[in-house]
């Protein structure tokens, strides 16, 4: 399982932001809708992506909307880290 860094979080009001300890989770699961496994890609306790190989040997990520639906937001080397990790999951 991968273990990744990265969220804002109000400090105070001079300096409204600061990183502080966050993790991205993968997991590898089955679903009825998929033929094959697939590793679902987490932030905390929301889904943010699934990783899955395709019939014709491609690898494929589904992104999922943010709750807020505002866009997600992480560091490129954690996002890349986290993706690296889900395609040797999947193999």
């Amino acid at each position: 399982m991968a273990s990744l860094v990265y969220q804002v979080e109000q400090k105070n009001s001079r300096t409204p932001w600061e990183l502080r300890p966050m993790s991205f989770a993968l997991q590898a699961a089955s679903s009825p809708d998929r033929d094959a496994l697939v590793t679902e890609i987490w932030w905390n306790d929301q889904m943010v992506a699934e990783m899955r190989r395709g019939s014709d040997g491609n690898r494929y990520i589904d992104l999922y909307p943010s709750p807020s639906r505002t866009p997600w937001s992480f560091k490129l080397e954690e996002w890349l880290a986290a993706m690296k990790e889900a395609e040797s999951q999947l193999g």
